[in-house]
């Protein structure tokens, strides 16, 4: 390496340049900064600051940090309207249905949010966040007049089951002889043979 010091450097300078000399040799993804989807996860608070997301959580997982800084210049282009809404609470996965003043009978420029869960409810601080989210989406002139959390457990219908049952029947006999034939000189043999019989049964289980 060829040093860009003068020769009456001090020893901190020099110590400066040895420590800085792998600087060019160190890979710096800029692209990688600027894409959700690639972006180090800790870089991604500060991917969302630049994008302008409006409420962020740090105990979120990467999955939604991802999705919310991703859906971050949809929720601005329309922000202020209903869909907006809709759009930055499903970044954090979670399902909405906005109901205006005229829907319902309520007062001029007011709305509901209704939440349907299936997996498990929310905290305290989540449904803080679910409201702060919806508060900094809507527009200047609308008010929320309630948020309403249904957690709804959905399961198959009754099953139909038929069983077969199938027995066998097993005959055993025993060996039959009829006839013996000696292929050599017969000589006098005296022999004994047990004769057994046994009867089994076999039943199908109860």
């Amino acid at each position: 390496m060829t040093s860009l010091l003068p020769p009456n450097a001090s020893k901190l300078e020099r110590a400066v340049e040895q420590a800085t000399v792998r600087i060019n040799g160190i890979s710096v993804p800029i692209a990688d900064m600027w894409d959700p989807d690639r972006c180090p996860v800790s870089v991604l608070p500060f991917l969302a600051w630049s994008w302008s997301v409006d409420n962020w959580d740090s105990n979120w997982s990467e999955a939604i940090k991802r999705q919310v800084v991703k859906s971050a210049i949809k929720v601005h282009r329309h922000k202020g309207t209903p869909g907006a809404v809709k759009d930055a609470l499903s970044a954090i996965e979670v399902g909405a249905t906005i109901s205006e003043w005229f829907d319902y009978g309520g007062d001029p420029y007011h709305f509901r949010i209704e939440v349907e869960l299936e997996q498990r409810g929310l905290s305290e601080d989540e449904t803080n966040t679910l409201r702060a989210i919806a508060l900094a989406t809507k527009n200047v002139r609308s008010h929320l007049d309630d948020m309403k959390i249904y957690l709804t457990s959905r399961s198959r219908g009754p099953f139909v089951a038929a069983s077969a049952m199938v027995g066998n029947v097993l005959s055993v006999f025993p060996l039959d002889l009829s006839e013996i034939i000696l292929d050599h000189d017969p000589v006098p043999i005296v022999a004994a043979g047990p004769y057994f019989v046994n009867s089994l049964t076999i039943h199908p289980q109860n």
